[in-house]
């Protein structure tokens, strides 16, 4: 699933480097860290459980500033350790949204604590978007975590045909769960290819779950050449898991040489 979560946090991160961190605990002793007067700051609120519920910037005289934008403060709810929303706010408590007017992101979980869903809303209510035109996702995972589909949706509350040319994708798992085949899929589930050049990909994984091998097939599970002119690739790695080579092949299996550029994804 994409990490539009991460977005959020990236933005939290955008407070001046010199800026020292105050933090507060709800529910216990107030504990200030590293405040030195003179100088701009931000402010994290934590619970009991340990979840920091709100983040805010003060500048060098106290005074309510900005993370980003129009942002002051950024607030959190969490079921157990999951954060379920994140809202923002300027500095006389009133609503704001970031660059994309997302003012709420709303996110669910499983029973287990996978991630299942992301949904996305402005100042009004409204439903927004974020990068790829993504509103809300639907993630579904298996008894084991592995996630086996993923489904995206647009403002409209459509079916979204993203960047990569599929709507959702569906992923099945071998017995000893080392092999790993992922379909990709259009608006109206309709077997599609992506603009890799591919409807299915199948991966082999050793214990330690390095990638052993990758193929590509096309709609009716015919071998096909990925944009990148190979069928299959194969890695190999040393003791310390790092990747000492890499093998083509087309679709007969013939091994190929790629062109440096085309050899990485």
């Amino acid at each position: 699933m994409r990490a539009i979560f991460l977005l959020i946090i990236i933005n939290l991160i955008l407070l001046s480097a010199a800026a020292d961190t105050v933090k507060y605990f709800v529910g216990g002793q107030i504990v200030l860290e590293d405040m030195v007067e003179g100088l701009a700051y931000e402010k994290q609120v934590f619970d009991d459980a340990g979840n920091m519920t709100s983040e805010s910037a003060w500048d060098d005289k106290g005074k309510p500033d900005y993370l980003y934008n129009e942002t002051h403060e950024v607030r959190y709810t969490y079921t157990g350790k999951n954060c379920t929303s994140a809202t923002e706010w300027g500095v006389h408590g009133e609503p704001t949204a970031d660059g994309k007017g997302i003012h709420r992101s709303e996110f669910t979980y499983d029973e287990r604590g996978n991630p299942t869903g992301e949904a996305y809303w402005g100042i009004h209510g409204e439903a927004r978007a974020v990068s790829g035109g993504v509103h809300r996702s639907i993630s579904v995972y298996d008894e084991k975590n592995r996630q086996i589909s993923y489904r995206e949706f647009n403002t409209a509350g459509e079916p979204l045909l993203d960047r990569e040319g599929n709507s959702s994708y569906r992923s099945s798992y071998s017995e000893d769960g080392r092999t790993a085949t992922t379909e990709y899929f259009g608006v109206k589930d309709e077997p599609v290819l992506t603009t890799w050049g591919f409807h299915i990909v199948k991966s082999t994984s050793d214990q330690w779950d390095n990638v052993l091998e990758e193929r590509y097939f096309g709609l009716t599970s015919e071998p096909v050449l990925n944009i990148w002119g190979y069928h299959c690739v194969r890695y190999t790695y040393d003791g310390n898991f790092n990747q000492t080579s890499a093998k083509y092949y087309d679709v007969n299996m013939n091994e190929i040489t790629l062109p440096a550029e085309m050899g990485q994804k």
